[in-house]
């Protein structure tokens, strides 16, 4: 698989299949369902008795499965994947800064693009099609890009604690190769860190970059209580130990790691603001106001032992709320659990915050991270004209409980495709 259209070469062949449930956002179950797709898009969902006369090409019948749309992971860190264990949990935010700088060094060269394939294999296991990647070793993209199952959006990891003229000018080379390759299997996004590991110019340049080429933008924000201390207060450990490292400090004026990201121009309906565990009041109204995407990691946010998550402040905001799994360093260890898996994401989810309709998580791991990832009605949908990304599930008595069960991660994958191609689980005899 490459960034290009794979696809493309089994324009001509119809394929469809036939199931007892079609779950999708936006529209209603149907029940005896048929999907059909070309050239790895879809081209028709809806019911088998409006399709059984004049459609032609391959069909498969699967009986009483149901068919979902691939899931979208929208933040992780896939170089990390071998990373599971090393580090435990802090006492603070600095122990860990420091903690995960020296596994990563530890780490050998030579494992990082296998611990990114293997992450991504990870993930598909679990129904995920695409994913928002952070990119800290951008020179394993080569490696990697033809051998993931996975549709990525890469997004370079920026850390500069101080600017020059050009705060973008190690990276100018970078961003011009990777427009150069982008494709339908993978694109390139920028992530500048987080606001207390970058300047207030690199966010500013990043702000301007990300709307000349029309690439979105994922940056950690307001993830610990020492960062909004060190913003909110210009005191604490955090503070400190980046002064010892020459940040200049100068944008520490009382306000919150929110308003200095919007102050740099960098929030929009195609920014993923990673975390938003701390926020001060007005932020919320201030992510809304931009359109602007939170992606909360259930998991990593238990691993870090933060406050409460702040799902009402979001909500009453309408700011939107997506789930990702972050890295394989930070999730609570649990035998038998991969450490990168979607599902189980969701079953953190439905556990700590069981006011959530199947619904409304549904769209937190589909339409709702495509769309801050500028892949809105291409992927996380199951409509005429998107992807054929899609998942294969055991289906329940009703439509609706089969939706429950599959967005609280009580449902395994049978079989998962991306493009029309298996990538995970049991052939089902749908793709070449």
């Amino acid at each position: 698989m490459n960034s290009g259209s794979e696809e493309d070469r089994d324009a001509g062949s119809i394929r469809w299949g036939r199931a007892r449930y079609i779950l999708s956002v936006g529209s209603p179950p149907i029940e005896d369902g048929v999907m059909a797709w070309a050239g790895g898009r879809i081209s028709f969902v809806g019911r088998f008795a409006d399709f059984k006369s004049g459609h032609s090409g391959s069909g498969w019948d699967w009986g009483e499965l149901a068919i979902v749309p691939g899931l979208v992971n929208a933040h992780v860190h896939l170089d990390y994947s071998g990373l599971a264990g090393c580090v435990p949990p802090p006492s603070n935010f600095v122990a860990w800064i420091e903690a995960i700088q020296a596994a990563k060094a530890a780490r050998p060269a030579s494992e990082r693009a296998r611990d990114w394939l293997e992450g991504a294999r990870m993930l598909a296991r679990g129904g995920v099609t695409t994913v928002g990647d952070i990119e800290a070793w951008p020179e394993l993209l080569p490696q990697v890009r033809p051998h993931t199952p996975l549709r990525t959006v890469s997004y370079f990891e920026l850390i500069q604690l101080q600017s020059g003229e050009d705060p973008l000018a190690p990276w100018r080379e970078l961003l011009a190769s990777a427009a150069g390759v982008a494709g339908d299997r993978w694109r390139p996004g920028l992530s500048p860190h987080a606001p207390y590991s970058t300047t207030p110019a690199l966010l500013r340049a990043c702000a301007q970059e990300v709307r000349a080429r029309g690439w979105p933008v994922a940056i950690h924000v307001a993830e610990s209580r020492e960062e909004f201390e060190m913003f909110r207060h210009g005191r604490g450990p955090l503070k400190e130990w980046l002064a010892a490292r020459g940040r200049v400090m100068s944008d520490l004026d009382g306000s919150s790691p929110v308003a200095a990201v919007e102050r740099a121009g960098l929030l929009g309906p195609r920014c993923l603001v990673v975390h938003g565990n701390y926020l001060a009041d007005g932020d919320a109204e201030k992510l809304a106001r931009h359109g602007a995407t939170v992606v909360h990691c259930p998991r990593s946010h238990a691993f870090f032992g933060h406050e409460p998550f702040p799902w009402e402040t979001l909500r009453a905001a309408g700011v939107p709320v997506c789930i990702g799994t972050d890295s394989a360093a930070t999730v609570p260890l649990e035998e038998g659990v991969p450490p990168l898996d979607l599902l189980v994401e969701l079953a953190w989810l439905r556990r700590r915050h069981p006011h959530l309709v199947p619904e409304e998580r549904l769209a937190m791991v589909t339409t709702v991270p495509a769309r801050a990832m500028g892949l809105e009605g291409a992927v996380g949908q199951l409509r005429a004209g998107a992807w054929a990304d899609f998942v294969l599930i055991p289906a329940l008595g009703t439509a609706r409980d089969t939706l429950a069960a599959w967005t609280e991660g009580a449902l395994r994958p049978v079989a998962v495709a991306v493009g029309g191609r298996w990538v995970a689980g049991a052939n089902r005899g749908a793709v070449a």
